[in-house]
């Protein structure tokens, strides 16, 4: 009985067979090779890979012909294989082993997966020679409205304070002490309200009734001492408080000027005699100076319902106020509100006033951000763009930026959304944005201290306890990371495009012994690769993600693990925090 193996027909040694076939069949009839169930020793045929060129986690499917094999392995950790296929994702270049044995011995072959880098992969590059920030912390700043303890006419605070003798609340408080504070501007929205600070020192009894929102007419309880006293238990000192002053004349005082100087007079000056305001502080309990160092005129005098961005209106009423407070202390440093541009109208007029000349330290922006088009409020990459404009300005003039209020934005509608997930992750972006900017003195978190109002990354709820949201959380867990400088930082994909979703920057102590490297990518859609950075003289020591639902109260933090092609993966709307230590 002849036998084939494919196409090959080996006539052996039966020739007469040979010519019958080939004169009466003509077909040719002959014996194969020796049988293959006749082989001691299993064979392998073949062992390909389908394509055996990719990129870096493409996949590849491997497949084999094997005869005579009680079992079959693959090495690279795949093992036993009972199917005659397998799929692998090879991140570098690897060689792949197939073993075939029986009892009578073994077989092997192998072959290549050649595989070239994903030219989306990122890399990030620190450079530590260049030092931007020398105190990144202090972007961990807030904002904190002077109506805290306001009742707002519904017989319950909306605030953080209680109504009646302006203590925190107590629910409320273990939250307030776990959020980083690293500095603090003060009153907020109520210096174009006819407010008054002396109408909130003193003892409470004797504190007149101010009209703050519309319905209420409320003594203040949480006033300017209580403020203060609040910000000195955290460890800041008056180095680390932004006050703004009232630029518009209030019924009960001779002039908004003379009142600003009054409050520097009670915050700064010395109960020596000579300074009636300082011997009031010293009456209400406060002996020593409070030293504010930062004093902003006014808040956002350029919007649509005060000047209109005309300046020319706002100069010769804030000329006077800057006068009279420096008139009391010249240390004091005095910054102005602009607007985002700084090539606008508003700004050119403030930056080249000639009353202003000499005697502001800094600018005052604000900035409210998200990602949606729909809304019209700028997003980070707008913002940086105007940021860094204001770096060669103020940096050519010798000035400081201050971020007054920042903020992703909080609608009416949903006021939650700029502090769940959506909006810490946003903020998170813009304090690693910011970072990397190297005049940037301070920013502040516009939190406002109430939970009935838009801003409040402490919520309360509906059966009163309280949600430390996803934006206080990022600033808790940025906090103990961002270290004591900011270094020059860049990311950009492998083949050296730019990735727009994403960015990074790192931080070291003074003493070299820490480096952290924050990566946020605001892409909703789309895992990235990071490859490990290399840090001269560093090792990684930890590496960790914030993530979560944009809809998400709180973010979710993980161990991120390190990928078989020494990279980690970037999660949709995901921050990576890098973590590494000295050698």
């Amino acid at each position: 009985m002849s036998k084939y193996k494919g196409n090959f027909i080996d006539p052996g040694n039966c020739a007469v067979f040979y010519l019958i076939g080939f004169f009466l069949l003509g077909i040719q009839s002959c014996k194969e090779d020796e049988p293959r169930a006749k082989n001691k020793k299993p064979v392998i045929y073949s062992f390909i890979a389908n394509p055996e060129n990719i990129t870096s986690g493409e996949s590849v499917t491997l497949s084999w012909d094997v005869t005579g094999a009680e079992s079959v392995t693959i090495d690279n950790d795949i093992g036993a294989i009972t199917s005659v296929s397998y799929i692998v994702t090879p991140f570098n270049t690897t060689t792949y082993q197939l073993k075939a044995i029986n009892k009578y011995g073994a077989d092997s072959a192998s072959v290549t997966v050649f595989v070239s880098p994903d030219p989306n992969t990122l890399i990030v590059t620190v450079d530590e020679s260049h030092v931007l920030n020398l105190k990144p912390r202090k972007l961990l700043g807030i904002s904190y409205d002077a109506r805290s303890s306001l009742d707002n006419g519904i017989g319950l605070s909306i605030g953080y304070h209680d109504i009646a003798t302006g203590a925190m609340l107590a629910g409320l408080q273990p939250l307030w002490n776990k959020l980083p504070v690293t500095g603090v501007r003060y009153p907020g929205n109520p210096v174009v309200m006819n407010w008054n600070w002396k109408y909130t020192v003193g003892p409470i009894a004797n504190r007149l009734p101010q009209q703050l929102a519309p319905n209420s007419n409320n003594i203040l309880a949480f006033g300017f001492d209580e403020f203060m006293q609040m910000v000195l238990a955290r460890g800041l000192t008056g180095a680390d408080i932004q006050i703004m002053v009232n630029i518009y004349p209030i019924s009960s005082e001779s002039s908004a000027a003379q009142n600003a100087a009054d409050w520097v007079e009670y915050c700064n000056a010395p109960n020596d005699g000579n300074h009636p305001w300082a011997a009031q502080r010293a009456a209400n309990g406060r002996e020593v100076p409070y030293n504010v160092r930062t004093w902003n005129i006014g808040n956002e005098p350029w919007s649509p319902s005060e000047f209109n961005f005309d300046a020319s209106k706002y100069i010769p009423l804030a000329t006077p106020v800057i006068d009279a407070m420096r008139r009391i202390d010249p240390t004091i440093q005095i910054t102005l509100p602009v607007v985002g541009n700084p090539n606008s109208a508003w700004n050119t007029a403030i930056l080249n006033a000639s009353s202003f000349s000499g005697k502001f330290w800094g600018i005052s922006p604000h900035f409210f951000y998200d990602e949606d088009p729909a809304t019209g409020n700028p997003n980070i990459l707008q913002d940086e763009t105007l940021l860094k404009s204001w770096e060669a300005v103020t940096l050519n003039k010798g000035l400081k930026i201050v971020i007054g209020d920042h903020a992703h934005d909080a609608p009416q509608s949903n006021p939650d959304k700029g502090f769940k997930w959506e909006g810490a992750l946003s903020t998170a972006n813009f304090l690693t944005m910011a970072s990397q900017i190297t005049n940037i003195e301070r920013a502040n978190y516009w939190i406002y201290g109430s939970w009935l109002a838009q801003w409040h990354p402490i919520r309360r709820n509906n059966d009163g306890s309280f949600t430390f949201m996803a934006a206080a959380q990022v600033y808790e867990e940025f906090f103990p990371i961002m270290h004591d400088k900011s270094v020059l930082t860049s990311i950009k994909m492998i083949d050296g495009g730019m990735d727009s979703f994403v960015r990074a920057s790192a931080f070291q102590t003074n003493d070299g012994k820490h480096l952290s490297i924050i990566v946020v990518n605001i892409d909703l859609s789309k895992t990235k690769k990071l490859a490990l950075p290399v840090v001269s003289g560093y090792s990684i020591a930890k590496a960790s993600s914030l993530t979560g639902a944009l809809t998400d109260d709180n973010l979710t933090k993980s161990i991120v693990t390190l990928q078989s092609d020494n990279t980690y993966l970037l999660g949709k709307s995901c921050v990576l925090i890098l973590e590494y230590l000295k050698e």
